[in-house]
């Protein structure tokens, strides 16, 4: 039987980033990466413009002018996305308080290397090769790492002492990732 493959020993040319996070880091990153993704927005627009569409068939609203068909609809169209957003913000957070994320939640170590990107936790420990690299996004608080399309590493901003130091690490991620 063969050894398990032992992590990446850390040389002199890494960077070390310490942080804290949240379960309320958690559930805010969670919803940014849902409402950035394309195909989730997609189909929430669908069904918000959907149900409307079906209701303008009702014979008063039939009757009615365009006015009010573009009223009713944009107004149910309103009242389903805000349903569905709702809908959506209790199941991010159920499955955020779900017991499975203990790995998210607490104390993170990010080291950036030569070869590769590795988390460690108090529960795990996580090498990506900078070749399987996908994307860096940002928010106003936060770093998404997107080790691959759907792992994400969420970075607080918080953990810079400076805005040039968040935007040098931004900067290290993406010349790792670029030159790969």
């Amino acid at each position: 039987m063969n050894a398990p493959e032992s992590p990446p020993v850390l040389g002199q040319n890494s960077n070390l980033i310490k942080f804290s996070f949240s379960l309320v880091d958690l559930i805010k990153c969670r919803l940014w990466v849902a409402y950035h993704h394309r195909l989730l927005m997609g189909i929430k627009l669908f069904f918000c413009c959907l149900f409307p569409l079906v209701d303008l068939n009702t014979p008063k609203i039939a009757q009615g002018s365009l006015g009010l068909k573009i009223f009713v609809f944009l107004s149910m169209a309103t009242i389903m996305f805000c349903f569905i957003s709702l809908i959506e913000i209790v199941l991010q957070i159920l499955l955020a308080c779900s017991a499975k994320n203990r790995g998210l939640v607490g104390k993170h170590e990010l080291v950036i290397c030569d070869d590769s990107l590795v988390e460690k936790t108090e529960f795990n420990e996580s090498a990506h090769r900078w070749s399987g690299f996908h994307m860096l996004r940002s928010s106003r608080n936060y770093f998404f790492l997107y080790v691959t399309d759907n792992i994400v590493h969420y970075v607080p901003k918080r953990c810079f002492s400076s805005t040039q130091e968040a935007k040098q690490f931004e900067a290290l991620i993406l010349k790792n990732a670029n030159k790969s």
